[in-house]
């Protein structure tokens, strides 16, 4: 019994992992939206296919959801507060 609950455990934090990655990419690709550092444009060059690849899906969600299309800085901020809030449940669960 004690096997499946670390490995639930352990599924978890890597959830926790991917969700720190993903907003740390997020959090680049805004910075360099806003300020345009020129030693962070091949990090966001590096991250734009899978950011746009999450955004698409995100998007279809949220307009299934709402019915409305949003622009793309709009949904990166709906993403990450839906991260956060989603990372607040998992916690609040365990």
């Amino acid at each position: 019994m004690g096997l499946l609950t670390n490995l639930f455990i352990s599924i978890i934090n890597l959830v926790f992992v991917a969700m720190d990655i993903l907003l740390l990419m997020i959090l680049a690709k805004i910075v360099y939206q806003r300020w345009r550092p020129f030693w962070l444009k091949q990090v966001v060059d590096t991250v734009e296919p899978l950011i746009s690849s999450v955004l698409c899906h995100f998007q279809r969600l949220t307009s299934r959801m709402t019915g409305k299309t949003y622009p793309e800085k709009t949904l990166l901020v709906l993403l990450v507060i839906c991260l956060s809030v989603t990372r607040f449940i998992i916690a609040t669960l365990l």
